[in-house]
Order: C-alpha cells, then sequence, then structure tokens
C-alpha cells in the first residue's frame, strides 16, 4: 500500500483567464473548483491507476467538502485527525495564452500543537501496512518544520520507502533524515541552495551532491522542459510527450504518484522516469486539478523519448 500524508488540504478553486492583464480588467472564461492537498491528489491518481493507497489527513470542522469521504468516494481508504478551523481556499488563475499559472494560496487554520503528535501516532500506526509513504505538501500553522523529517524517520526505521516533495524548512529538515527519493522542482531547489542553476550540468551537479549525500533517487521537475532523474545509476531526462496544456496545477502531484509506482515495482531509473512523466503529462491534458488516469498514461508513455546524460 502507498500511503499519503496531507496536512493542509484545500478547495483548489480554478479561474481560466484568456490573456491575464495585471492591473486591468479580465474577463473570467471558466470556472472549476476541485478537492485540492498535494497528498490528496497524489491518493487520487494512484487509484484511477489501480493501486490501493491510505490517505492520512488533518480534517477540519468546517469542511465545504468532508474529505474523507472525497477519498473513499474515489477508492481509497482514509484515517483522519480531526482539528478546529475551516477548509483552506487556493486560487489559481490559469492564463491560456501563456499556459501560465498563477496561484494564492492561503496559508490554512492553525492547528493544535498536539495535532502533530496525534499524526505522528496515526503514521506509526499505518506503517505496518505501507510499503511507501509520501510525505509531500505544505503543513498548516502549528505544525513544527521537522514534522516531515520525524515522518521519515519514523517510516525508515521500518523499512518503509519514502518521497518527499515540499519547500523551505520543511523540504530542508526532510533531507536530513535522508529519504528515498525526493522531487524538488527547479525553484525548490534553487531557494533550498541559495543559488540560480543556469545550466543542465549544474542542475545534474546539485542532484549528484544530494544523491551522494545518502538519498538513492533525485528528480528535478523543469516545467515545459520535462523533468531529470538522478541516482547512482546515472542521470535521465525526457521533455515527456507533445501534448496541448490544459491545466498544470497536479502534474507534479501524478508526477509523485508515477514515482510511487515505479518505486513499488522496482522499475529501472529510467522506466521509472518515463512512467512518472507519463502521469504528470496525463494531468496536464485536463482542467483544473485533474489527475491522470490509467487510460491517460497507457496512450502516453510510448510517445515519451527518454535520453541518458552522460556524466562530466
Amino acid at each position: 500500500m502507498i500511503t499519503t500524508l496531507t496536512l493542509n488540504p484545500c478547495i483548489d478553486h480554478t479561474i481560466e483567464i484568456g490573456g491575464l492583464e495585471i492591473g486591468g480588467t479580465n474577463r473570467i472564461k471558466k470556472v472549476k473548483k476541485n478537492v485540492g492537498g498535494k497528498g490528496i491528489n497524489v491518493c487520487t491518481a494512484l487509484t484511477q491507476l489501480g493501486y490501493e493507497t491510505a490517505g492520512l489527513i488533518f480534517s477540519y470542522e468546517r469542511e465545504a467538502v468532508p474529505l474523507a469521504e472525497h477519498l473513499t468516494a474515489r477508492g481509497s481508504g482514509c484515517r483522519a485527525i480531526s482539528v478546529p478551523g475551516e477548509l483552506r481556499t487556493n486560487i489559481k488563475v490559469f492564463d491560456t495564452v501563456s499556459r501560465e499559472m498563477t496561484e494564492f494560496n492561503e496559508s490554512g487554520c492553525p492547528v493544535p500543537e498536539s495535532a502533530a503528535e496525534e499524526m505522528l501516532s496515526l503514521i506509526k500506526e499505518q506503517l505496518p501496512e505501507t510499503e511507501i509513504l509520501v510525505v509531500t505538501g505544505s503543513v498548516p500553522p502549528g505544525v513544527p518544520a521537522d514534522f516531515y523529517r520525524r515522518a521519515i524517520t519514523l517510516a525508515k526505521k521500518v523499512g518503509v520507502m519514502t518521497i518527499l516533495d515540499a519547500d523551505g524548512e520543511l523540504f530542508r529538515e526532510g533531507l536530513k533524515a535522508k529519504p528515498t527519493m525526493i522531487k524538488p522542482n527547479l525553484g525548490e531547489l534553487q531557494r533550498y541552495l541559495g543559488k540560480t542553476l543556469n545550466s543542465e550540468q549544474e542542475i545534474i551537479d546539485a542532484a549528484e551532491e544530494l544523491v551522494r549525500s545518502g538519498i538513492e533517487y533525485v528528480c528535478v521537475s523543469v516545467g515545459a522542459d520535462g523533468a531529470y532523474l538522478v541516482c547512482r545509476d546515472g542521470a535521465y531526462h525526457t521533455k515527456g510527450a507533445q501534448i496541448e496544456v490544459k491545466g498544470v496545477q497536479g502534474a507534479g502531484d501524478s508526477l509523485v504518484a508515477g514515482f510511487s509506482i515505479g518505486l513499488l515495482e522496482q522499475k529501472c531509473p529510467g522506466e521509472m522516469l518515463k512512467l512518472a512523466v507519463a502521469c504528470a503529462d496525463g494531468s496536464l491534458i485536463h482542467e483544473g486539478t485533474e489527475m491522470c488516469t490509467k487510460m491517460d498514461v497507457d496512450r502516453l508513455i510510448g510517445e515519451i523519448k527518454l535520453r541518458s546524460i552522460e556524466k562530466s
């Protein structure tokens, strides 16, 4: 089973604009609302691909959409810690001309310090049934920056593989536990390093340094330029399939879902990257926060060209 964490769930309110005018009047072409949260998105993608999942979540007392019901209705298991407050709303503005997404994300309602400890206990209970733990997304105020490090450490003690997809201090602290895989995008990696990476070789060098530190797989997603995967066996890149992008929200979570399957099925690194990018592309062809489906992945994976990169 693949278990995911979602401590800061949300409603994604995606608005389509045909050419965003900053400071001007913009006419909305389309509006779409989806239950969101990176771990929930990963669960949704995996269940649509036919894999057994469980989502561990903070469930807010005032939820416009009951999160547990949302997950179970889609075939995922769910275990929740109830916390006060209400579900946050994130505004996503997708410009259909530039194909760019501008996001306005709420921080989330604060949770009591005890909630984080309860969630760690719940993770520990879930680990005997778990093969991969996906630690992803932001956390609400009240959850300490070392939470993901502690969760990964718990998983490693019982031999559970882990994937970390986070930013800022959550990412920096999580790295200390040496997860099996990390998936920063280029901006997140640059913020961690405190410098700009100006070439492919600089990206590869930075990823190789993280592999040498004890992380088995480092994926760096680079938007329209695809993704890199670096491990002890080598470095790989793909730009993905030729597709019409209809929505970018959720593509990174589908990418993580694909890597989860790759680890679960012990695929070789190149095949793992192809599968993960096919999953990401399968999300990009849908509007709003829509995850890939098995039909999407089966159709797209044959179109993905993989490139092996020679080490310098």
